[in-house]
C-alpha cells in the first residue's frame, strides 16, 4: 500500500503542498490561496463616501512606484510603494490623525498575481482601477480607523486619478 502524507506550509501567495510517495517521488505544487476571493469587503471608502467595489473595472497595468494618498475626514493615509524587482514591491502605509502620532506599517515583498492584482498572503491586496489611483484592502492594519471590511481608494500623489 502506498502511503500519502500531506504537509502544508504557508508561503507568500498560498500553500505549498508536498506529496511524498514512499520516499521515491515528490510532487511539489503551489496552490494560490487568496483570502480576498472570499472577503466580505464589497465597498470602497472614497474620502468620507463609499462606493460598491463592483462599480470599478480593473486593469492589469503594472503598479507604479511612488506615493499615494487617501484622506478620510481629518485623517491622512499615505502609501509609499517601492519597486524591488519586476512584479515585487515593498509598501509602507502611514496613517496620521490630527494631534496623534503617525502609525506606520510596512508590507514586504508584495507580489503581482495572475489576475493583475498585487497581494501579500492574507494581509494586503492592491488593485488598479481604470481611471487612476489604486484600491487597497488591509486585513490586519493594526489601526482601528482602517477597517478590514472596506477597500480604500488612494489617489496618486502625481496626477491624482478619478474616484
Amino acid at each position: 500500500m502506498i502511503a500519502f502524507q500531506l504537509v502544508y506550509t504557508a508561503i507568500n501567495e498560498g500553500l505549498k503542498m508536498l506529496l511524498p510517495v514512499r520516499g521515491v517521488l515528490t510532487l511539489s505544487l503551489v496552490l494560490p490561496l487568496c483570502a480576498f476571493d472570499k472577503s466580505p469587503a464589497t465597498d470602497v471608502l472614497v474620502g468620507t463616501d463609499t462606493r460598491k467595489l463592483e462599480s470599478y473595472k480593473f486593469t492589469k497595468k503594472a503598479l507604479t512606484p511612488g506615493v499615494y494618498v487617501a484622506e478620510t475626514g481629518g485623517a491622512k493615509t499615505t502609501l509609499t510603494i517601492r519597486k524591488l524587482s519586476e512584479g515585487t514591491f515593498d509598501v509602507t502605509r502611514t496613517f496620521a490623525e490630527p494631534g496623534e502620532r503617525p502609525r506606520t506599517k510596512t508590507y514586504r515583498r508584495v507580489q503581482r498575481g495572475a489576475d493583475g492584482g498585487y497581494r501579500l498572503a492574507r494581509s494586503l491586496e492592491i488593485r488598479i482601477p481604470e481611471g487612476g489611483g489604486i484600491l487597497v484592502l488591509e486585513l490586519a492594519s493594526g489601526v482601528e480607523s482602517i477597517p478590514d471590511s472596506l477597500w480604500v481608494w488612494f489617489a496618486s500623489n502625481v496626477g491624482g486619478g478619478k474616484k
